[in-house]
């Protein structure tokens, strides 16, 4: 299994109300790998506090169906 790590950075987007929405773009060569399209783009992402990391994974099938 190989891994691969990048350095990106996070877009903070100022709506105009005074709030920030932090966006990160994610490469899509990586997205196309574990099979999110622009027809199947729900993914279920997970916060380790404790770790402080966050987990990005494609939206099981049978999640999808409910």
């Amino acid at each position: 299994m190989e891994k691969y790590m990048r350095i990106l950075k996070i877009i903070f987007a100022n709506d105009g109300k005074g709030r920030v929405s932090p966006k990160l773009s994610i490469p899509k060569n990586w997205l196309d790998q574990i099979g999110i399209s622009i027809n199947e783009r729900e993914v279920e992402v997970q916060f380790n506090e404790q770790k402080k990391e966050i987990v990005i994974k494609k939206k099981k099938q049978e999640d999808r169906d409910e």
